[in-house]
């Protein structure tokens, strides 16, 4: 049985991590090489979450936690196809945004030598201006500890500043970046 098949298989709860589906994380990390330093953790609706995969670059690591339907073991091969970084789906349904992110953050942590940079991001999220992956490269590029866009309430006549990055002034958690530092 491939990963895939057993995580979407897997009714079990792993103590101690939120009440998230089993896997083997290490094993996930170690499956295939990504030289990309970012985890991006989305949450969503399956058909969503599918969809924004095409924003993340081929290179970086993708954890999705989708909780409407489990992507079936055919599925998440074809959504491998190409990409040099490891993309996993964990199929939890009921589970709350809380509950998914500390789980992301949980296996961010017990990862960190692998990573330098996690992503938290809504499955709807949309970029009116810029697109995902330049942000990203730009807090990456900045050293930013933590990035969110502005958003379109926030990003009126008053905030004129022509900077590339600034701080927020509204932020409703669809998109945040944290530097591994300051996630524990």
């Amino acid at each position: 049985m491939s990963a895939a098949a057993e995580l979407n298989a897997a009714h079990g709860v792993c103590e101690g991590v939120h009440k998230a589906p089993c896997f083997d994380v290490a094993h996930w990390l170690e499956a295939k090489h990504s030289s990309s330093r970012v985890l991006h953790c989305i949450q969503g609706k399956k058909a969503r979450v599918v969809a924004f995969l095409e924003q993340i670059s081929a290179q970086d690591n993708v954890l999705a936690i989708i909780y409407d339907e489990p992507v079936s073991a055919s599925e998440s091969a074809e959504l491998q196809r190409g990409a040099n970084g490891r993309r996993i789906f964990v199929f939890w349904p009921q589970s709350t945004w809380a509950e998914g992110r500390n789980f992301a953050r949980d296996i961010a942590l017990l990862h960190a030598d692998k990573f330098d940079y996690v992503a938290f991001l809504d499955d709807d999220i949309v970029f009116t201006r810029g697109a995902y992956m330049p942000f990203i490269e730009d807090a990456v590029a900045h050293r930013a500890l933590i990035a969110t866009p502005i958003t379109y309430r926030a990003d009126q006549d008053r905030y004129t500043l022509p900077t590339t990055l600034q701080a927020a002034a509204l932020n409703d958690e669809q998109l945040l970046v944290f530097h591994i530092s300051v996630l524990d």
